[in-house]
């Protein structure tokens, strides 16, 4: 049977060819200059924000962000490479937006807030980028103990919203102040975009044919953020499927034995009064309860599969 969802048993970066180039980039365009606000503002130098967000100048922002990207590689895996493609380029315009207009506000309300210079890199491409993450990958726990095998053959670490919030809080604190301005202004335009302001996210949009890479296939069945809880999942589908084929199955070999000698054999052997008490108080009728549990041999749960299917 085929797995669901994205592959996380190949290369690091399948069906990533975006982040990977992100995070390539980040140690490739190593220098940069400081983004005075002052000098952008007076003489209108806007161009300086488009090249401040080429690559990070400080090497605790390199590193912080080259993490998350790598945990967010899953994104552009759920999204696809077109759309995620599309998504860093709606975060980069409006965090462009909203930085020149908190500048253009502060300058003009409140001068001795204003920072004298804005940290560069992309900013945009990171922390937007977390409120996608928290809503695609739900919050997991690990079940090591309900399956040893699963846990053992695990070679990925655990990545949970939980773990990306708390690297991004140890960033934070540990940022300067100057940092706090560009990083809201980048989860404030992500809220934004998110939400489709202005109808952004109808407007950009990339071509298809210049992303050929086939985006995932994600099922409506929930899939895990990590390989452990993947694999737990799918031992624990393939266990139902097994119950409710042999429940079938012991359905249809029940009414290839015919009505006659079924009756005689459920005459005899009656099943236990409480587990057709279960059934009945979940709402089955006492006679189709019956009928079911000496179908499984007294069996519980195949009997409610085999109810439910009927």
């Amino acid at each position: 049977m085929q797995s669901h969802g994205c592959p996380e048993n190949g290369p690091i970066f399948e069906n990533a060819p975006v982040s990977f180039a992100l995070l390539t980039s980040l140690g490739v365009l190593r220098t940069a200059c400081w983004l005075p606000i002052d000098v952008e503002l007076l003489e209108y130098n806007l161009w300086r924000i488009l090249t401040s967000k080429l690559c990070f100048l400080e090497n605790r922002d390199l590193f912080s962000c080259a993490i998350l990207i790598f945990y967010f590689r899953g994104v552009e895996r759920r999204l696809g490479t077109g759309r995620f493609t599309s998504l860093l380029l709606g975060h980069l315009i409006l965090t462009c937006a909203v930085e020149w207009s908190m500048m253009s506000l502060l300058s003009f309300w409140l001068p001795d807030y204003l920072p004298s210079v804005v940290p560069s890199g992309p900013f945009f491409a990171v922390y937007p980028l977390l409120q996608w993450f928290i809503a695609e990958f739900p919050p997991v726990s690990r079940s090591s103990s309900q399956h040893p095998t699963a846990a053992a053959s695990s070679d990925s670490p655990l990545v949970t919203p939980l773990l990306v919030i708390t690297i991004v809080a140890i960033d934070l604190v540990f940022a300067p102040p100057r940092a706090y301005f560009a990083v809201g202004c980048a989860m404030f335009a992500g809220a934004l975009f998110r939400e489709n302001f202005l109808c952004l996210r109808s407007l950009i949009r990339l071509p298809r044919r210049l992303f050929p890479w086939r985006p995932c296939e994600v099922s409506t069945r929930k899939v895990g953020a990590t390989l452990e809880v993947q694999r737990t999942m799918h031992a624990e589908f393939l266990d139902q499927q097994m119950i409710y084929n042999s429940a079938i199955f012991a359905q249809q070999h029940h009414i290839r034995q015919g009505l006659a000698s079924g009756a005689t054999q459920r005459n005899i052997i009656m099943p236990p009064e409480e587990l057709v008490t279960q059934l009945t108080e979940m709402g089955f009728a006492r006679e189709n309860a019956v009928e079911a549990l000496q179908t499984t041999n007294n069996n519980l749960q195949m009997a409610t599969n085999i109810l439910l299917s009927q």
